[in-house]
């Protein structure tokens, strides 16, 4: 080889040294870039985790507060169950001082319905008779 070419394979070798290191650096500026935007992306990311666990604490927080307030289901059964023995007996005492007063009632209507009937068959008797 002349000296002519070896310097032109020279320049050769330095223009593909060149595209090569361009190549990288458009590379390198490219993976940068991506990774700026990932490391964005991971930020919000964090920040709604951290946002949603915020409002699991509280709500959780908030379970423990009225854990203590709200009776158990044993307890509302036996309070149920009372309140359905003394529903009976008030009940069975309404109906005990009621039986009397709703027989008088039936029997002061059925007297009221005879004397009316009486009464229509009277009405119909003399109007029969006393032309």
């Amino acid at each position: 080889m002349t000296d002519g070419e070896i310097h032109a394979e020279l320049e050769r070798l330095r223009d593909a040294v060149g595209a090569v290191e361009q190549r990288f650096l458009d590379f390198r500026e490219k993976y940068n870039r991506e990774q700026e935007a990932l490391k964005v992306h991971l930020d919000e990311y964090k920040e709604t985790v951290r946002a949603k666990h915020a409002e699991m604490n509280q709500v959780r927080e908030q379970i423990n507060q009225e854990r203590g307030r709200y009776p158990t289901f044993d307890v509302l059964n036996s309070a149920v169950q009372a309140l359905d023995t003394k529903i009976s007996s008030l009940a069975n005492t309404m109906q005990a001082r009621f039986k009397p007063l709703e027989e008088t009632i039936s029997n002061y209507q059925g007297r009221l319905w005879m004397l009316g009937a009486a009464l229509s068959t009277l009405w119909i008797v003399l109007k029969i008779f006393w032309k």
